[in-house]
């Protein structure tokens, strides 16, 4: 009891510090989903240039907007929240980058901070989504624009509208279907034997990949397991594969991504959309007998 507890304080408090810095059930799926596709990026001059297949982690920007859909183990229901910034034109770190072979991982260990999102510093004015009920406004906090949006906010499958009103580093402007949303995700089964983790999840679609996420924090280190795998509903990650973590509770994040790429006065910017599902987990040596299920 106590370490189911532990896990579960453990994963709300991460859950959200990750969501920031990267960022009632699952719904079916209504249409295939592929990395890169769904929402067409706009712009100020209505260029509209997705990007289709490739792997989710972006270089040079000025703008990055993301909304993820996260659904955590131990939470009553998902959370919705959006996250935008508008920034010089620099290179991006948001997640480690999974590796090239299907059903893979690689790890390693980062400086903390390596992997965040740019303080939001130009003049854009407000900045608001219209998604599925409405229009949200996102607040100016902590150097970022952000909101937690309504539940009902988020639909599978759809491309939604960013806006910003306007001010001296970017005339008024409206990115038309340049969110898209994947189809949403659940863990549905997890099972730690052995110093192995096996994961099943729901509303997958074999034709399509996803990446699984295993991350550790501690001092001024963060260590992390980075994996590409088929979006077909189960998964190991082995001893081997964990390795790289230290012993004791890490972060596991199963996710979904649609990317497009928009142009912001003739210059790059990213807009993500994100189905997240989350879990503690507890790493230990190979041949631990340290066995749960969730």
């Amino acid at each position: 009891m106590f370490l189911n507890v532990t896990i579960t304080n453990y994963l709300l408090i991460t859950t959200l510090v990750l969501l920031g810095l990267y960022s009632s059930g699952c719904q079916e799926e209504e249409a295939p989903f592929q990395w890169g596709g769904g929402g067409g990026g706009g712009s100020s001059s209505d260029d509209d240039d997705d990007t289709v297949g490739g792997t989710p982690d972006e270089t040079w920007a000025v703008a990055r907007v993301e909304v993820t859909r996260n659904d955590a183990q131990g939470t009553t229901s998902p959370v919705v929240r959006a996250v935008a910034s508008w920034f010089p034109h620099q290179s991006l770190q948001m997640r480690p980058t999974p590796p090239n072979d299907i059903d893979s991982c690689h790890g390693g260990e980062s400086p903390i901070g390596q992997y965040r999102l740019p303080d939001s510093t130009l003049d854009v004015g407000n900045v608001s989504l219209v998604m599925g009920d409405g229009e949200y406004q996102l607040t100016y906090e902590d150097d970022h624009f952000q909101a937690i949006l309504p539940y009902s906010s988020w639909t599978p499958n759809q491309e939604f509208d960013i806006k910003t009103s306007g001010g001296p580093d970017l005339s008024a402007t409206e990115f038309t279907g340049a969110l898209g949303t994947p189809p949403s995700i659940a863990i549905s089964s997890l099972v730690e034997a052995g110093g192995e983790v096996s994961i099943e999840w729901l509303g997958g679609a074999e034709m399509n990949q996803i990446t699984i996420l295993a991350t550790h924090s501690e001092g001024d280190s963060f260590y992390w397991v980075s994996c590409r795998v088929q979006d077909d509903g189960a998964f190991t990650l082995t001893s081997d594969d964990l390795s790289v973590l230290p012993e004791g509770t890490a972060l596991l994040d199963v996710r979904r991504e649609v990317r497009a790429d928009i142009l912001v006065d003739e210059l790059p910017g990213v807009v993500v959309g994100v189905s997240s599902a989350t879990s503690g987990i507890t790493v230990t040596a190979a041949g631990d007998d340290d066995d749960s299920a969730l």
